[in-house]
């Protein structure tokens, strides 16, 4: 376990709260907030970015980041899987403003299903594109699924430099 900014680095899920707290003095931050929630937002703009909560039922949700880099907007998921109605939302919002976005997925599956860790996944993505960083390069350095281990030791090493 890490301590970092009153979250600790473990197997449990974070919440929104903790989430907007751990990002308040980012410029680029937009909320961490429900999928419900962000269709009532302003798109964003470049260089902004959520953290969405998709849920299945009132217990149970998987936090996803969505990065807006010029005309790309960047979806990240632990789990690594495409969300045809996303994609949708994400083109209508673009539609009839002279904005042709495109839609990046990651396809590598980084966390395991039975992990809590999708919260500090997000954080971890999030901060380092909002520090201007490649969705490649920050990428790059995880393994696949088999590799869960190698990916935590990531997590762990990062959240531990965190003050």
């Amino acid at each position: 376990m890490s301590d970092f900014g009153g979250l600790l680095l473990k197997d449990t899920a974070l919440s929104d709260i903790q989430i907007n707290e751990y990002f308040k003095n980012n410029k680029h931050f937009r909320g961490a907030l429900l999928l419900e929630e962000i269709v009532k937002e302003q798109f964003l703009k470049d260089e902004e970015f959520w953290i969405v909560l998709l849920r299945k039922n009132s217990d149970i949700g998987h936090w996803i980041v969505m990065y807006r880099r010029g005309n790309k907007i960047l979806v990240f998921n632990s789990f690594g899987i495409n969300y045809p109605n996303i994609n949708d939302w994400i083109k209508s919002k673009g539609k009839g403003k002279g904005k042709n976005l495109e839609i990046f997925y990651n396809d590598s599956i980084y966390q395991k299903v039975d992990s809590s860790l999708c919260g500090f996944w997000c954080i971890y993505v999030g901060e380092r594109l909002s520090k201007g960083e490649k969705y490649k390069t920050v990428l790059k350095e995880f393994k696949n699924y088999p590799n869960n281990k190698y990916n935590c030791k990531i997590l762990l090493k990062y959240f531990r430099n965190v003050k």
